[in-house]
């Protein structure tokens, strides 16, 4: 991590280990690389299995150099799952990864993850989860945080097989900060990030909350 980016993780308090995973990197062409993930607590093996998905996509991704296109992204996805599915048969998570050019911004994503434009001290967010409680309220944030079925994913990251990513174009105004987050923190509603974001402000409004599972920000400072 760098500068350009705040990345903090707490474990919950109801989680033995802390299965998140979040990692940023830029190509030599200036594209930006942004990933976060969340392993299923419920299934072997996942905090592992997000975190080498993660590294092994991130690797692969600065290898190719490639131009970025949403079929492009979405083979290479596909190829990080099946070199790694024989290993993680068991392993499910969440995972949401953004790639950054100046007009469009690619989202690629599976179960609940989020990406959200921070404006002021809120966060606008920009994909909603692959959950039962989106289903069926929609786009309600106080609902989406407090229902209990927001828990049931009805489309995740498999190590069994491979289930092709919601894909996204975002235009998002990056002269604001950006957020990728598990959902341990965008289901703490209602949220108001400090006006001032720095790693050490951050860190101190996280530390006053209370978090039963694992929580992940990772923030993309506004261009200076």
């Amino acid at each position: 991590m760098d500068s350009k980016s705040i990345d903090l993780t707490i474990k919950g308090s109801e989680r033995a280990v802390n299965q998140d995973f979040a990692a940023y990197c830029e190509s030599d062409d200036g594209k930006e690389f942004w990933i976060i993930a969340d392993g299923s607590t419920n299934a072997k093996d996942s905090g592992d299995f997000v975190a080498a998905f993660c590294s092994q996509l991130r690797e692969q991704w600065l290898a190719a150099q490639a131009p970025v296109t949403e079929d492009g992204i979405q083979a290479l996805i596909k190829h990080v799952h099946s070199q790694l599915q024989r290993d993680f048969i068991c392993s499910k998570g969440s995972f949401l990864l953004l790639v950054i050019e100046a007009d469009t911004q690619h989202c690629f994503y599976l179960g609940d993850c989020r990406v959200g434009s921070i404006e002021g001290n809120e966060i606008r967010w920009q994909t909603y989860p692959h959950s039962l409680t989106y289903r069926k309220v929609g786009s309600d944030e106080e609902r989406l945080c407090n229902d209990p079925a927001r828990h049931t994913l009805f489309n995740v990251l498999k190590g069994v097989r491979f289930s092709k990513p919601t894909y996204k174009a975002l235009q998002l105004d990056l002269n604001k900060p950006l957020i990728l987050a598990s959902d341990g923190f965008w289901s703490c509603h209602p949220l108001q990030l400090p006006q001032l974001l720095t790693k050490e402000t951050v860190n101190e409004y996280l530390q006053n909350l209370e978090f039963s599972d694992d929580c992940t920000v990772l923030i993309r400072k506004a261009h200076q």
